[in-house]
């Protein structure tokens, strides 16, 4: 039932869940520059990936590669910003939009079945995050948007190393995410820098090395499986969020939450499970 892209999956939304509670963690750190330091970190292990494993640094189809990491840059600077500047909470339950967008993509541009089990997996599933996390009406309406669009981009991103599985490595995908953020974010980073201090430099050397393994395990998941299927994964990492924001910031939460989280599960192995013996 659990194939090697679904476990992939798994691990990656894990790392991305860890991330988001560095990039909280740090929130005096200006999210272009975490953004920028991230990019350097993983620029330099994915060129020594790419070098050991003796395949082109650049790819065969440069132009998918390069919306690729247009798309996931866009998609990581609209998260980081809101997740400064909103609830933890908040903000994930509005990026994990994003197998909603990739399903929908996923049939125009990858011309993918989604069975309307499928889709009511995947509303279930959003149903549950909302009740794990809610939506503070409070929120200031631009950083809910930027929230909003993190998905949107994560989707047309997700489609797009969908449609490079047969063609591109998954250490060179990677390698285009810091290609194109470093430059864009190392310009925006000179005119606002803020000095890390101490452990910050330990916080921004994790964002990087737990992107680098996200984005490489995420990448193989979405080599090996229909995007929607995979991208239905991400959905667990609501629940990642729930586990740490007790563990780590002391949040408290009511028995809606405790639903939510039962529903969300429940939403994400049903849909694993009635699409294991057939992609749709």
């Amino acid at each position: 039932m659990f194939s090697e892209g679904i476990i992939l999956m798994a691990i990656a939304t894990l790392c991305f869940s860890l991330l988001s509670v560095c990039v909280k963690y740090i929130g005096h750190i200006p999210a272009h520059e975490i953004i920028f330091f991230r990019g350097i970190i993983s620029l330099v292990l994915s060129y020594a990936h790419i070098t050991k494993l003796n395949i082109p640094v650049f790819g065969n189809h440069k132009k998918l590669l390069i919306a690729r990491g247009f798309w996931g840059t866009a998609a990581l600077t609209c998260f980081f910003f809101a997740v400064q500047k909103i609830p933890l909470a908040t903000a994930a339950t509005l990026q994990y939009t994003a197998p909603i967008f990739t399903a929908i993509f996923s049939i125009f541009y990858l011309k993918e079945k989604v069975s309307t089990i499928q889709w009511l997996f995947i509303f279930l599933a959003m149903v549950g995050v909302v009740l794990i996390n809610g939506i503070d009406g409070n929120v200031n309406l631009f950083y809910f948007i930027l929230a909003v669009l993190s998905g949107v981009f994560s989707g047309l991103a997700y489609v797009i190393v969908r449609k490079l599985k047969s063609t591109e490595h998954p250490a060179v995908i990677v390698f285009y995410f810091p290609f194109i953020a470093v430059p864009i974010m190392s310009i925006w980073t000179y005119f606002d820098w803020v000095q890390p201090q101490g452990k910050d430099w330990l916080i921004i050397l994790l964002i990087g090395l737990l992107t680098q393994l996200g984005q490489f395990l995420m990448t193989k998941s979405l080599q090996k499986e229909n995007a929607a299927r995979a991208t239905s994964v991400m959905f667990v990492g609501t629940v990642n969020a729930f586990i740490f924001s007790i563990l780590l910031f002391k949040e408290h939460y009511n028995a809606i939450s405790i639903v939510g989280i039962f529903v969300v599960t429940i939403s994400v192995i049903s849909n694993i499970f009635f699409t294991s013996r057939k992609i749709v």
